[in-house]
């Protein structure tokens, strides 16, 4: 998606659009959206060709559950916001540090303003890492691979490593936790 920037007006511009998983590779990834990636955009412009970009992403996707391997269906929502100056003399070839106004500032070149990469990465960042199939999720027995939610595993407990089973005398007492006045 590209915003030209000369085309916002000064009360914003409204967009909105919606991306397919063919359009950015996600089969490829092992991501299934399950409805398309709706995207919603406010942009302002200001001072000297700067734009700002006000959004909201939100979508479905279907994973595994990481502890059972479930199929589970998961939400996606991301609010952002971001900033973007011409690549101009001020910024080019220029090496400096950088201060807490530019860490979030993003460039472009030209007239118009790419925001695909952006989305993307918005998009990715929202996906959930780990997902449940539910909170308390007992997930697979790792000898015998029985879906311990549903059903109790016949597998005898592996016996402690000597060297570690002096641990298994100490407790904890919560009186012992308290400092002594």
């Amino acid at each position: 998606m590209e915003i030209e920037v000369r085309d916002i007006p000064s009360d914003g511009l409204e967009l909105s659009y919606a991306v397919a998983s063919k359009e950015w590779g996600l089969p490829d990834k092992g991501i299934t959206l399950l409805s398309p990636i709706q995207i919603d955009l406010k942009a302002y412009k200001h001072g000297d060709g700067e734009v700002y970009l006000l959004g909201e992403l939100s979508t479905r996707v279907q994973a595994e559950c990481v502890r059972c391997l479930k199929t589970v269906s998961c939400p996606v929502h991301s609010d952002f916001h971001l900033e973007y100056a011409p690549l101009s003399g001020d910024y080019l070839g220029k090496e400096e540090m950088l201060s807490a106004e530019t860490i979030d500032l993003n460039f472009y070149e030209g007239t118009y303003i790419d925001i695909d990469d952006e989305m993307k990465g918005q998009f990715f960042l929202s996906v959930p890492h780990n997902p449940l199939c539910q909170p308390e999720c007992r997930g697979l027995c790792p000898r015998c691979g029985t879906d311990l939610n549903t059903n109790a595993c016949q597998c005898r407990p592996e016996p402690v490593d000597p060297r570690w089973a002096i641990l298994g005398h100490f407790k904890y007492k919560e009186n012992d936790a308290k400092p002594k006045t």
